[in-house]
């Protein structure tokens, strides 16, 4: 049985949506919606050749009467559209005699009854089939449901593993409220309707568990499944079934976490998978979610290659790459609202939202480690968001913290990592590792121990993934953690490097440690200059792949002989960098041997290094090193094999040995040009065993090297060329733009998900902040006089003057009927706002039932305040520690609530606006002793005032009338002397320009007006504008005025610029006429005024 609370679950725009795609069903019509904006009174609207049907969705907590009053305005709405029918959905549910006044009220629009729809019968619909996928687009409804969680755990009570299922259950439950729709999830879904099994693998932190728990909670919801299990092997699937039972079942972590080794895994027994998927063909009544790292799945399905077909059509990765920019968003809201975060830290990271989700270390996983364990309260909530932006981009404090909880064998294991440079083979770091720990006595492990300190850094900082080509590999969960390693290494350099230095077994790793920047000793670094130039040929590269020194190849299966000509070029900048004699003693042996190796014919290398070897040798040539030019030229020219070779020596030498070069350049110019298209045919034979995509290069380049050597490249010889690469050759057309069409398409998809992304961050401000939806003051008079006020004359009269402060105060229009029941109780309306809230308080509280009432209410406004907080969470610690009692602030917060004291927005409790929390704040200062009020008003109310504005504006008056010696004494007399002591004695004029210059106002004008201001804060006159207001509003008023007067004689203000401009006040006044302008006008008699009523306070 369905019972949501559409109104609970929904935003308003989201119950909108649902309730046209709701409807929609109903109808066999699609309801066109409307965006962001006023509808006008429609929510959906469908056209044919049989009329209009418009849809209004209202999403209202209000009951009974109220709810007739909050329908009224869309009548009118709706008899002016003039639909041919007029389909009206309520997310609550209304009695038979409240439906009869609706039907009556929209006669002539709502033709039937069955046109005001219900949270009743919303929830009816969703019982029935035709409506199943409602849920799934609505993941809402069942996800923040526990009616199904609830109703599991009652059928099973009586079960042998009870306690063992309701912590699954109650896992699934914590998991439901982080939980976010992607599209992963929607053909997760599909998977599982069809085949009722599913893997699913990605990397850690992504969202894998709590994708299965959602999808099984989605399961249990709309097709009945009875229990649920979370088990760590199939062996466990077999000891919980029961064939009479629909069963779920998730397997976390299939295969283990960190395997490393084949025969570790053959000896598991989850190659039983094949014949669990195979039971789940015949039962009905089994599903399975099974998750896994990616590089485990890979491991086992190489191991168990005949369940591979089995896995084909089960396998889905949830990937953080496209998760969309409204989906991290949503990510974040969730965590945020599910967190022990006070209002204003949560605040505070909701306006920064934009800065996180890019972040490449931005994870569920991450967000949630985070907010859980770095504690807020020590922090305000602008450094608190900070950090995370800190973390986001480079968690350096937060990974150090981890680090240094490692075991010492872990820390060199990172270190060994880091100086890899990239990601590498698991069995060479565990070589390099063993080979470093020999080297010191502080590392004396046994083999078998690597996989244990592996598995301390897995996760935090480094993952293991499988590659099909070359086996398991490790590297840093992302590039950040390598720039934490760099900076960490360069100060604790001293504790690793004769380690490193001497038991390092990978060429990269020791040059690494040469040029990243580490502050190595002496000592140390010419011993691993030493092991780079003469140990060159022992040791080998890391890299998986590198593209600067392999040409297609792995380079991780190269021998450690490989790639020397590259090994020399990195030597080579280092000796240009620091001209270091072992380096330079290196090269110059380096380049003699090749000389002499090509004095004798030989060929140093094969193809690539080869066709670098003219440009390495200029190189080392122009760092210094002695080369014989023409011995090189001499001896490479006769060696070349391949047109490459050709074109490269002729660039290279020319640019580094011109002057010997090109006599010999002169001389075999037209030999060369001659050899060119042997030697093409001949290259393409050979690029015919290689790779594809090396070859395809060559035949790309072709046409420029003969371009180069002036040598034709006809389109017959082309086509031979091609035909013999085994390739269609074709002739090239000019190419027409076509990206226009493209950038079009492209921009409309981002374009949408940006609305997408912006809507859905404008909708949590209400949700995630509770933000209340208070009633601008034309929707307050017309409340007041619409029907509170409808029948007492005098006091509708009242009411409607201009300015009225109870048009001015925060009211929602849920909090209508308790405000009308007291406005029309009392015979006469306050005539301030302070009389207003001490009488509007003592009515409500007299409604309650509780104990001094009154007391707990100011113990809970001055408990929020010590706490800096205007809004406290249902689960934060603020809340626990003013009221330590749970059982009874339970009570106590539903009376609070029920009264109307109290305002709650999901888990969000504040009072009913500023100014009721003001006056109870003022109640709670009045009771403290003379010595505490000295206090407070001496260092805390001023910053109050400015923090928290409307709180003061009723605080400040309250204890200026009930504590006027104290409060005046320590609070208001010191401002108003500093103010005074500013403006000092003098002429009027002269106490005018003081107030201007205090005030240092500058104007923003448009066409003429007024249309801003900004101003130092004066103390003094901000404590005067809370019970003096007009005094201070007319200055300002006057001021703002003279800037638009002056402004208009005065050129010097953006003379360029027509429309909005800037007038400092301070700069206007300072031409000669000033003064007259202000004394025409007669308002420095309003300055000066205010001035004296200063000096009358300050007495």
């Amino acid at each position: 049985m369905r019972n949501y609370d559409f109104h609970q679950v929904f935003e308003t725009k989201e119950f909108e949506k649902f309730a046209c795609a709701m409807l929609s069903v109903r109808e066999g019509v699609t309801f066109k919606r409307f965006g962001e904006g006023r509808d006008g009174g429609t929510d959906g609207l469908y056209c044919d050749d049989g009329g209009t049907i418009i849809l209004q969705a209202k999403r209202l907590g209000a009951t009974g009467k109220r709810l007739i009053s909050q329908l009224r305005p869309e009548v009118e709405k709706a008899k002016h559209l003039k639909p041919e029918r007029y389909i009206l959905v309520l997310s609550g549910n209304v009695g038979p005699e409240i439906e009869k006044q609706i039907l009556e009220m929209f006669d002539g629009c709502i033709r039937d009854i069955q046109d005001i729809v219900t949270g009743d019968d919303l929830n009816g619909y969703l019982e029935r089939p035709e409506y199943h996928s409602m849920e799934l687009a609505f993941q809402k409804l069942w996800i923040s449901s526990s009616v199904v969680l609830d109703e599991l755990l009652k059928k099973n009570v009586n079960h042998g593993n009870y306690q063992r299922m309701k912590r699954y259950t109650e896992r699934i439950r914590q998991a439901s409220k982080l939980f976010v729709e992607t599209a992963c999830f929607r053909t997760a879904v599909d998977i599982l309707s069809k085949r009722r099994k599913i893997i699913l693998s990605g990397e850690p932190g992504v969202g894998k568990t709590i994708h299965a728990y959602c999808l099984a909670k989605y399961f249990m919801t709309w097709q009945e499944y009875e229990q649920i299990w979370v088990v760590d092997s199939i062996q466990s699937i077999y000891d919980l079934m029961e064939d009479d039972k629909k069963q779920i079942f998730i397997v976390d972590d299939f295969w283990g976490k960190t395997q490393f080794s084949e025969a570790r895994v053959g000896m598991n027994p989850e190659k039983k998978l094949s014949e669990l998927f195979e039971d789940v063909e015949w039962q009905k009544n089994l599903m399975v979610i099974i998750t896994t790292r990616e590089f485990v799945l890979q491991q086992g399905l190489r191991v168990f290659s005949e369940v591979s077909e089995l896995c084909d059509g089960e396998k889905l990765i949830v990937d953080m790459k496209k998760y969309t920019a409204e989906q991290k968003v949503r990510i974040l809201f969730k965590h945020l609202y599910a967190s022990e975060l006070e209002h204003p830290y949560v605040e505070r990271i909701y306006r920064k939202c934009d800065s996180f989700i890019e972040y490449s270390h931005y994870t569920p996983r991450a967000v949630e480690y985070y907010l859980e364990h770095v504690p807020s309260q020590e922090k305000t909530p602008e450094e608190y968001g900070e950090g995370l932006i800190k973390y986001m981009e480079k968690p350096n404090d937060f990974w150090e913290k981890i680090l240094h909880n490692l075991t010492s064998g872990a820390r060199l294991l990172c270190m060994i990592l880091f100086l890899s440079e990239e990601e590498m083979l698991v069995k060479e770091l565990k070589q390099s590792f063993l080979s470093c720990v020999r080297y010191d006595k502080r590392y004396e492990l046994e083999p078998e121990r690597f996989d244990a300190l592996l598995k301390e850094t897995e996760g935090m900082f480094t993952r293991v993934s499988y590659d099909e080509e070359v086996g398991y590999v490790i590297d840093f969960i992302n590039h950040s953690l390598r720039d934490f390693f760099h900076e960490y290494l360069q100060e604790q350099i001293g504790v690793y490097e004769e380690t490193l230095c001497r038991g390092l077994l990978f060429y990269n790793q020791l040059y690494v440690m040469i040029e990243g920047g580490l502050p190595l000793s002496g000592a140390c670094r010419n011993n691993a200059l030493r092991r780079l130039c003469e140990e060159m040929d022992e040791l080998k590269y890391t890299y998986i792949y590198n593209g600067d020194i392999d040409y297609g190849e792995y380079t991780v299966n190269a021998p450690p002989n490989a790639y020397q000509l590259h090994k020399v070029w990195q030597l080579m900048l280092l000796y240009r960098k620091s001209r270091e004699e072992t380096i330079g003693n290196f090269l110059e042996r380096y380049v003699a041997h090749i000389c002499n190796l090509l004095e004798q014919g030989v060929r140093p290398y094969e193809y690539h290094e080869m066709v670098n070897l003219p440009e390495l040798l200029v190189s080392i040539a122009r760092a210094g090193i002695m080369v014989s030019v023409e011995s090189v030229i001499e001896g490479y020219y006769p060696r070349i094999r391949w047109v490459q070779e050709y074109f490269y020596m002729d660039m290279a030498f020319l640019k580094g040995f011109k002057k010997e070069y090109e006599p010999f350049r002169k001389k075999h110019w037209k030999e060369m040009q001659k050899r060119i298209q042997g030697l093409v045919l001949e290259d393409v034979e050979y690029l015919m065993d290689g790779d594809d995509c090396e070859l395809d290069f060559y035949l790309e380049l072709l046409p420029e090297i003969f371009q180069y050597f002036g040598v034709k490249y006809t389109e017959r010889f082309a086509e031979k060329v091609w035909t013999a690469a085994d390739r269609t050759y074709q002739v090239k057309e000019k190419q027409t733009p076509v990206e226009d069409a493209w950038y079009a398409n492209s921009l409309s998809k981002y374009t949408v998900e940006e609305e997408q992304y912006e809507m859905v961050v404008e909708e949590a401000g209400g949700w995630l902040l509770g933000i209340p939806n208070y009633l601008s003051e034309e929707e307050l008079y017309r409340e007041l006089t619409g029907w509170v006020f409808s029948g007492d004359e005098k006091k509708c009269t009242n009411c409607m003057t201009e300015g009225h402060f109870l048009l001015r105060e925060n009211f929602c229009i849920e909090d209508m009927e308790c405000l009308a029941e007291y406005l029309l109780a009392v015979e006469a309306l306050p005539t301030s706002i302070e009389e207003f809230y001490e009488a509007f308080c003592k009515y409500i509280e007299e409604k309650s039932s509780l104990p001094d009432i009154r007391g707990e209410i100011v113990r809970l406004a001055l408990g929020m305040y010590e706490h800096g907080l205007d809004t406290l969470s249902a689960n934060g610690s603020a809340i626990r520690d003013i009221m330590p009692n749970e059982k009874y602030r339970d009570k106590l917060l539903e009376e609070l609530e029920y009264i109307h004291i109290l305002r709650k927005q999901g888990k969000w409790i504040s009072f009913l606006n500023d100014n009721m929390f003001g006056y109870y704040l003022a109640l709670g200062i009045l009771k403290k002793d003379e010595r505490k009020r000295k206090l407070f008003y001496k260092e805390r109310l001023l910053n109050l005032l400015y923090e928290t504005r409307m709180v003061a504006d009723i605080l400040i008056p309250i204890l200026k009338n009930a504590d006027e010696a104290c409060c005046k004494k320590y609070f208001i007399k010191p401002y108003m002397e500093e103010f005074l002591q500013k403006v000092g004695n003098g002429t009027d004029k002269y106490i005018v320009e003081q107030v201007i210059s205090l005030i240092d106002m500058t104007v923003d004008i448009e066409e003429g007006e007024p249309v801003g201001a900004s101003y130092t804060s004066v103390p003094a006159l901000e404590i005067l504008e809370t019970y003096s207001g007009e005094l201070v509003y007319r200055v300002n008023d006057i001021l703002e005025r003279l800037a638009v007067k002056l402004s208009e004689k005065i050129y010097q203000f953006c003379p360029d610029k027509k429309g909005r401009y800037k007038v400092p006040l301070s700069a206007a006044c300072t031409q000669k006429y000033w003064y007259q302008v202000l004394c025409e006008s007669g308002s420095q008699k309003n300055i000066l005024e205010l001035v004296e009523y200063i000096r009358t306070e300050n007495k």
